[in-house]
């Protein structure tokens, strides 16, 4: 997972929305996965958390669950669930805030339910004054996860993840028409940008298209381009 500076502005702009909409319970969505979610949900954690609140990020992304080194030894058998206070019992520390993972959740959890779930809310929120969900992607099809419509019942605002390059405008708004449906009360977009090609290769592509008539022209543009290496850096 690759984090990003808790300063980073799309994470700065929806952590002042947080504070402006007063949400408390939030959750993090992509359109299709590996648009950067975790590192999100992760950043906004630390970011909330630095403003001496205490944080819990809920990993409920059983498409692709986050990973660490240290988590693997640490897992437990018995797993927790939202029905009872395991959910409080089972988190851990990661960094400076407090973490549950969906690698132990029940496999016979209960997380369809709009009350199971909303009590569980009501007992989280005694503890912790911030609840992050990290979603599974929109566009992913899976019966594990919990319908939309039930943790919209929860959550104050849904965050959706979109990356530059990777995500195309069908995609997008496919997610925001199904975050809609299930009457989230706000609704807040973060443009990622890693998945961006470099711009190199585009340069010299426009240039050799562009200057046909002007051979001696092109080459030396080109050969400009080529000096330049952070141009053939993804970003």
């Amino acid at each position: 997972m690759k984090l990003i500076p808790t300063e980073y502005q799309e994470v700065e702009a929806v952590y002042r929305s947080i504070l402006e909409k007063k949400a408390k319970c939030l959750c993090v969505f992509s359109p299709s996965g590996e648009e950067g979610t975790s590192s999100i949900s992760v950043c906004l954690a630390r970011r909330l958390q630095s403003i001496d609140r205490k944080v819990l990020l809920v990993d409920l992304n059983s498409y692709n669950p986050m990973s660490f080194d240290w988590l693997e030894e640490q897992m437990d058998d018995q797993g927790w669930s939202f029905d009872d206070i395991s959910c409080q019992l089972y988190t851990k520390k990661l960094g400076q805030f407090d973490f549950l993972t969906v690698k132990e959740l029940k496999p016979d959890a209960q997380v369809r339910e709009f009350g199971i779930l909303q009590q569980a809310i009501l007992m989280l929120e005694q503890e912790f004054n911030y609840i992050i969900f990290d979603m599974p992607p929109l566009m992913q099809n899976n019966r594990q996860n919990i319908p939309l419509h039930v943790i919209s019942s929860v959550a104050d605002m849904a965050i959706l993840n979109v990356a530059l390059g990777l995500n195309n405008e069908e995609q997008v708004q496919i997610s925001v028409d199904k975050i809609r449906k299930a009457d989230f009360k706000h609704i807040e977009v973060v443009v990622s940008q890693f998945a961006l090609p470099p711009l190199g290769p585009r340069l010299i592509e426009s240039v050799e298209n562009r200057l046909t008539r002007f051979p001696w022209l092109k080459v030396k543009l080109i050969t400009a381009i080529k000096k330049h290496k952070w141009l053939f850096e993804a970003v």
